[in-house]
């Protein structure tokens, strides 16, 4: 099990080094959720992002409005709705700091894969779950994703000092409730380019690296084989299978 990283404040406001060493699993389906995993790598996080092998249903890759929103992560396929996937991610788990998700309620739960197990697998992780705001706005998915960041930090800040992770629950429409009421906010505005200052993370100066996306499973080799131990026997019977 990870004995888990402290945080060193001395970085804080925002530094792109300030959460290097930390364990982020991103199983993102939506823009708020893929958001927050974006700026959680632009501050030094390792963030990998799963993804359903092709043919196994999923569309989070291709569905994203802008490629951006994946740069700086590192890329696996697994379909974790088999009990083989659910495992394989419980694995991942053991060693991650954080995991963000925005699925339905209850899905990863009927998968086995609900807080309560995922806590057993790891006393210390924090689970953040993102809903979204349903607004169809960029600008609002992003400033939703800046919360759910937020979340995420103080969540790994203060599992640094208790020894123990927690669920946070990031609900898009509360989000953007309060934020309406802000000098400066209209959350009908779609941003200008991907990079651009306006965009929400510049708000709390979160740093945004540039690159590129990871093509799905780029990274199986380094996370199955570096991170799991996996066989490359191992490896080829999953691929077989339509795991990863």
């Amino acid at each position: 099990m990870r004995t888990g990283r402290r945080i060193d404040t001395r970085l804080l406001p925002m530094n792109e080094d300030l959460l290097a060493g930390i364990l982020i699993i991103d199983l993102s389906q939506g823009v708020a959720a893929a958001y927050c995993g974006r700026l959680l790598a632009g501050c030094g996080a390792d963030v990998i992002k799963v993804e359903r092998p092709p043919g196994a249903g999923d569309s989070s890759h291709v569905s994203d409005p802008e490629e951006h929103l994946n740069a700086g992560k590192k890329g696996i396929t697994l379909d974790y709705t088999q009990p083989s996937g659910a495992s394989l991610l419980r694995r991942l788990v053991e060693g991650a700091d954080a995991l963000i998700e925005d699925h339905p309620p209850d899905f990863l739960g009927s998968l086995g894969l609900g807080y309560r197990e995922l806590n057993t697998a790891n006393p210390r992780l924090i689970v953040v779950s993102v809903t979204p705001d349903g607004s169809g706005s960029p600008f609002a998915e992003r400033l939703v994703g800046l919360n759910a960041f937020a979340a995420t930090l103080v969540g790994l800040l203060s599992a640094a000092g208790i020894e123990r992770g927690q669920h946070v629950e990031v609900a898009g429409s509360e989000c953007l409730a309060a934020a309406a009421s802000l000098p400066g906010i209209d959350l009908g505005r779609t941003p200008s380019p991907p990079l651009d200052p306006s965009e929400p993370a510049d708000m709390m100066g979160v740093p945004l690296k540039a690159g590129r996306a990871p093509r799905p499973g780029e990274h199986n080799e380094e996370v199955y084989r570096g991170m799991l131990g996996l066989t490359p026997e191992e490896l080829l019977s999953l691929r077989e299978a339509g795991i990863i």
